[in-house]
């Protein structure tokens, strides 16, 4: 686990690290080895709703 230091130096958020993870074929969701490229999906959709958000408060 690493901290990541935000602007004003707090810490909310960390980055976890997982080496040698096991998950039962039954527990996948989509493709083996596709995870970052789920996420990256889904986080662009996250992004997009909180700029309309800022927009909307404007």
């Amino acid at each position: 686990v690493r901290p990541i230091r935000l602007l004003d130096g707090s810490v909310e958020v960390n980055e976890v690290f997982f080496d040698n993870v096991e998950v039962p074929a039954e527990n996948l969701i989509g493709e083996e080895n596709k995870g970052w490229t789920y996420a990256k999906h889904l986080l662009s959709h996250e992004r997009t709703n909180i700029a309309d958000v800022n927009r909307a408060k404007r």
